[in-house]
This record gives C-alpha cells, sequence and structure tokens, in this order.
C-alpha cells in the first residue's frame, strides 16, 4: 500500500521520464547459477513452498512497525540484501506488482555492505513508495517506450520479483519468465525459480538463507549487512562438525623418523626415478646420511635454515632428507624462480648454507652462503659416513619454509613442522594411494 504523503503522477508521459531516470544503467542481476544461462530465456519454472519459522514471520511484521514501512517493502530488503551477498552486486533492482493498478514496478537500490540493514530497510521503503507512485503505465509498455538495449537471455530491467500477498495463487506479474520470485502470504513462504538456471536444493536453500535473514535483522537491525546471518541450523552443522569431521590416526614421528620405517620394512624397494633410473630406499638413505654428516661439518643444526637449489629428481629428494637429517630445515629454492625472487628469499630467510648442483650455481644471485655442490663436492659426499648421524629432529622442530607467492606483496616464508609433514603425508598417502 502507498504511504498517504508519496505523491502521485498520472501523467504518463512524466511517469515515462521517471522511469528513464530511475532505470539508467541498471545492471542485469548476476546470480551465481547451477547451469549456464541459455541465449533465448526459458520459460519452465518451478516453486519451493515452506512455513515461515515463527521467528522470520514475526521478524516481518515487527521491523514493518518500527520502521513504519510496508510489508512488501522489508520483504524486498530482506531480499536485495541476500540477494546482493550472492551476487556481489551494490546496485539490485527487484520488481514488485502494484496494489493499485496491477502494475509491474522496479525498486532499484543501493547497497552498501557496511551500512546497517535499518539504512538498506529506509532506502528500499522510500524507494518502493516512489515506484508505486509512477504505476500508471504497464510495465510492457514501459519497456516498449524505453527501448532497452535487446537481450534475449534475461527479462528486461528486473530478473526478479517479490510480492506480500494475501494468499499464494499464481505468480502475480505480467511478464514472464524471471530469474526468480518471493512471495509471502501470512507465514507462507514460496520461491519460484527458472528450471534452466537453478536446481530445486538452491530454491530451498535461499529460502532457508532468507528466513535466517529475516530473523536476524529483526534482532538487531543495526546489523552490517556483511554480517546478517545466512546459514540455517542444519547447514552449520553439516560446515562446522560433518565436513570437518576429519579426524585420523597419523604415524608418530618426524619425517627422518618415518623414512626410516620406510627403509627398514623394504629397503630394496624403488624410492625415486628419475633419468638416471630408479633409486631404492636404501640407496637413497645412505646419500641422505652422506649430506647431513657434511651438513653437520659445516655446523647445521636444529630449526636453521639451508637452502634447497637442485633439479627434481633424485638428488632433490636426498638433499632435503639429508637437511632434515642432520636436525636442520630446508628451504626449496626453485632454479626456475626469477633472479630477483631467489635473490630476496635468500637475504630474508637468511639462510648461511646452500645444497645445489653444478649447473645451477649460476642461477644463485650472488651470495655469501657456503655452497654444498652435489656435482663438485661428490668425492667429499661419498667419503662421509652412509649411517644415520646421531642428530635427531623432534616433532615440534622446524622441517621446511615455503615462500608464499607474494601476489600481495613481497613473498612471506611460512614455517613448517615435522608434526605437520607428518599430518600432510598421511592424508596424501590416503588420497594418492
Amino acid at each position: 500500500m502507498v504511504r498517504a504523503d508519496a505523491p502521485v503522477n498520472r501523467t504518463v508521459p512524466a511517469q515515462t521520464d521517471f522511469w528513464r531516470a530511475r532505470l539508467d544503467g541498471v545492471p542485469p542481476l548476476d546470480l551465481p547459477t547451477d547451469r549456464p544461462r541459455p541465449v533465448i530465456r526459458s520459460s519452465g519454472t518451478a516453486t519451493h513452498e515452506r512455513e515461515l519459522p515463527a521467528p522470520a514471520a514475526a521478524a516481518l511484521a515487527e521491523l514493518g512497525r518500527s520502521h513504519s514501512t510496508a510489508p512488501t517493502a522489508v520483504l524486498a530488503a530482506a531480499v536485495t540484501a541476500l540477494l546482493a551477498r550472492y551476487s556481489g552486486q551494490e546496485d539490485v533492482a527487484l520488481g514488485t506488482v502494484s496494489p493499485r493498478s496491477g502494475h509491474t514496478v522496479v525498486v532499484r537500490t543501493a547497497v552498501e555492505p557496511a551500512a546497517p540493514f535499518a539504512a538498506l530497510l529506509d532506502d528500499t521503503g522510500r524507494a518502493l513508495d516512489e515506484a508505486l507512485a509512477h504505476d500508471g503505465v504497464p510495465f510492457a509498455d514501459l519497456v516498449e517506450a524505453l527501448a532497452p538495449e535487446p537481450d534475449t537471455s534475461v527479462t528486461p530491467y528486473v530478473q526478479a520479483m517479490v510480492a506480500v500477498l494475501d494468499e499464494l495463487g499464481p505468480a502475480q506479474r505480467d511478464f514472464d519468465p524471471l530469474d526468480l520470485s518471493v512471495e509471502i502470504a501470512g507465514t507462507r513462504l514460496r520461491v519460484r525459480h527458472s528450471t534452466a538456471l537453478f536446481e530445486e536444493a538452491t530454491a530451498t536453500r535461499l529460502a532457508g538463507h532468507l528466513t535466517v535473514l529475516l530473523a536476524g535483522a529483526a534482532a538487531d537491525p543495526a546489523t552490517p549487512l556483511s554480517a546478517l546471518p545466512l546459514i540455517t541450523d542444519d547447514e552449520f552443522t553439516e560446515v562446522v562438525h560433518v565436513w570437518n569431521d576429519t579426524a585420523r590416526e597419523v604415524p608418530a614421528g618426524t619425517f627422518p623418523e618415518l623414512f626410516a620405517a620406510r627403509v627398514a620394512e623394504r629397503p630394496e624397494a624403488t624410492a625415486v626415478i628419475d633419468e638416471s633410473g630408479p633409486v631404492s630406499y636404501r640407496e637413497l638413505d645412505e646419500r641422505a646420511n652422506r649430506i647431513a654428516h657434511h651438513l653437520l661439518e659445516l655446523g647445521a643444526g636444529r630449526d636453521q635454515l639451508i637452502g634447497l637449489c637442485v633439479e627434481r629428481g633424485a638428488a632433490m629428494a636426498a638433499g632435503l632428507l639429508g637437511i632434515m637429517k642432520a636436525g636442520a630445515a630446508y628451504l626449496p629454492l626453485d632454479p626456475a624462480y626469477p633472479a630477483d625472487r631467489l635473490a630476496y628469499m635468500l637475504q630474508d630467510s637468511g639462510v648461511r648454507v646452500v645444497v645445489t648442483q653444478r649447473e645451477l650455481r649460476d642461477r644463485l644471485p650472488g651470495t655469501d652462503a657456503t655452497l654444498v655442490d652435489l656435482t663438485a663436492d661428490r668425492a667429499a659426499l661419498d667419503a662421509r659416513p652412509a649411517t644415520a648421524p646421531e642428530t635427531t629432529p623432534v616433532a615440534e622442530d622446524l622441517a621446511y619454509a615455503i615462500y608464499t607467492s607474494g601476489s600481495t606483496g613481497r613473498p612471506k616464508g611460512v614455517l613448517v613442522s615435522h608434526a605437520g609433514i607428518g599430518n600432510l603425508a598421511a592424508v596424501q598417502a590416503e588420497a594418492f594411494g
């Protein structure tokens, strides 16, 4: 119902001018859909109906009373807030039917995510009053007069409708089809949706989110739109408890201990295959032990970062195992990285030793770190003991550091403990078989 003080403009040309200004640049509603939008919109629709929970039904009435706003405005504000959250849009247009003329009018509202729901409700109420005061032109005639850019995939100007009705009869609109319509009659809620775009489960989920949002807005209208609750109790249980029910037994021990157990179990099984051929667990263990003893002679120790710049293959596996067997932690320095990124990582991490290969030494920017060359230092490494060093890290010790991409600024080093590796290894073994 139009407020008593709302201006009424019955002059068709003036009303057309009003709508031309009001609808200028209105964006189409860009909701995430279950299926790609067809080039020519489909007329197929389906409905989901439910009883509004008592808190949501009470919210609809309470918000209208406290803001002297029509129930249609409350519903339009709630649906606008919901669809803005779904789409990320801050300019939302909804259709509704004028109770006086029976014509469709458009309620266009700007959405500020940080603003309170009360502000959106007031803005929606004003927009609805203005729209209903200019309801003298049938929507089809208005579209013909305004002649928007043709687009056969969406209805012009508005793709979603709202209505507060006396009863849920046939959909009250003068054009078809729409992406969505939301109708309330008493304590009944109906969501009508395009079957070309949305699954039934999506409409059901939307109805649930709307009821939660209404109750939350009524409980505290000062809540920012971006913070209004959406998920239902069932969804909360599924997301927080069911999806996160991932507890499982993981192997205890540090990475060198886990590897040693595998070596003892199947020493001659193939551990790594690279361009030089297969390498057994025993051979890889011995190579890593020799590297570990060499690094210990250079002062390697607990929680010390040692750079690792080698090609993928057995040398990389032996290098990272050797570093960890020495009680230290490795920092992967991908030789494919740009020189400035490698230089930054070396400087930021403060590594004093880098394990590398002769063919990659030129890839390392100028550094005063000691280089352990797995190619050039092969004779010295072969002279080291093939047995494991006495140094053994514990679960809380640092195992490696990995740098972020730096897409939001400078790369940042993330530290990972041996306990974290054991957890990751168990999950990967299960996932990859």
